[in-house]
C-alpha cells in the first residue's frame, strides 16, 4: 500500500518549502521521511497517529488489518474512541495520555463487522522542538489468542480447584515448609479454617515430641532414600485433639526450601479400630490360657 508513503510527501511538501541552498538537505530529509514511512507501514504492529481532538490522521497497513478495514478513508478522520468497544474507556486512556504524556496496558479492539478481540496499546504523546503536544502515537498488538489462553488457563484451574475442594481426603501445598494451599476436607479435619493456615508453618501442627522424626523423614525423602509410598503421622486439631493421618504425595527442594504437595487421610477411626482387636486377640490368648 503506498498510502503511507503518499501522506508523508504530502507532509513534506506541506513543513518543508526547499528555497535555495536548502533544497539539497531537503531532498535528503525528504528521503530519510520516506524510508522512514515505508518501516512503519511494513510492521506487525498496528501503528496509528491523532491529533489532539482524537481524530485520526494517519494508520498503517496493519492498523487496517487488525480492525477488519480495506481502505484507509474508511478510517481517517474519525475519532479513536469509536475503534473501541468502551468509548468511554477509551476517553480515559486518551486523558490519561495528555496528563501522563505515555499510556500502556490492555483494551478491548471492535472490528468493522462488529466483532472484539484483546489489544496491547503503547500510546505515547509527540512534541515539537518547544516541548509543545502535537499527536498522540498508539503501537497496538493483538493479543487475543494469548488472552483466550489465559481465560482457558484460568477456567481449567477452577474446575481442578472445585474438584480438589470436593475430594473428601485432605490436600496441601506447602512452600518452604509454610502452607499456600489446604483444601476443605483437610481444614475441616483439623478444625480450621483453610485462610487461618495458609502461610503458617505445616510443622507447628505436629505434636512437639514427633517433629524431629516428621523433619528427618521428610529430608529422607527429599535426598532420594527408598520409602514406602505413604508414611503416617499425628496432627493437633484447633481443639487439641490428635488426629491421625496417612499420608502421599511428593516432598522436594525449591530455590532451596522444602517444598511439597501431599494427600492426606485421615486414619484416627482406623488406628482405633486396630488397637481394639489387638486388645481383643490379647484378651482371647490370655483366658485361653
Amino acid at each position: 500500500m503506498n498510502y503511507v508513503n503518499d501522506y508523508f510527501v504530502r507532509a513534506i511538501n506541506k513543513h518543508l518549502s526547499p528555497k535555495g541552498n536548502k533544497t539539497s538537505m531537503l531532498n535528503i530529509e525528504g528521503e530519510k521521511l520516506m524510508i522512514m514511512s515505508q518501516a512503519i507501514n511494513a510492521s506487525v504492529n498496528g501503528i496509528a497517529l491523532s491529533g489532539l481532538d482524537g481524530r485520526i490522521i494517519y494508520i498503517n497497513s496493519s492498523f487496517m488489518k487488525m480492525w477488519g478495514y480495506n481502505e484507509p478513508e474508511q478510517i481517517l478522520g474519525r475519532f479513536a474512541i469509536d475503534f473501541w468497544d468502551n468509548p468511554e474507556t477509551a476517553q480515559e486512556v486518551i486523558d490519561a495520555l495528555a496528563r501522563k504524556g505515555g499510556w500502556l496496558g490492555t483494551m478491548v479492539g471492535k472490528r468493522q463487522n462488529g466483532s472484539h478481540f484483546f489489544v496491547q496499546l503503547s500510546a505515547t504523546i509527540v512534541k515539537d522542538k518547544t516541548g509543545k503536544a502535537q499527536y498522540m502515537v498508539g503501537s497496538f498488538v493483538d493479543i487475543t489468542k494469548q488472552k483466550k489462553a489465559e481465560q482457558k488457563l484460568r477456567r481449567s484451574r477452577r474446575s481442578y480447584l472445585e474438584i480438589i475442594q470436593q475430594g473428601s481426603d485432605g490436600m496441601i501445598v506447602l512452600k518452604g515448609g509454610v502452607f499456600v494451599f489446604a483444601n476443605r476436607a483437610f481444614a475441616e479435619i483439623i478444625k480450621y479454617r483453610a485462610d487461618e493456615l495458609v502461610g503458617e508453618q505445616f510443622i507447628a501442627f505436629v505434636p512437639k515430641d514427633e517433629r524431629v522424626a516428621l523433619i528427618k523423614e521428610a529430608e529422607e525423602r527429599i535426598n532420594g532414600k527408598p520409602k514406602q509410598g505413604y508414611f503416617d503421622f499425628n496432627m493437633v486439631r484447633k481443639d487439641g485433639k490428635i488426629v491421625r493421618f496417612e499420608a502421599t504425595g511428593s516432598i522436594f527442594r525449591h530455590d532451596g526450601e522444602a517444598s511439597g504437595v501431599g494427600v492426606l487421610r485421615d486414619i484416627s477411626n482406623r488406628k482405633k479400630t486396630h488397637a481394639l482387636n489387638s486388645c481383643r486377640v490379647c484378651y482371647n490368648l490370655s483366658t485361653a490360657w
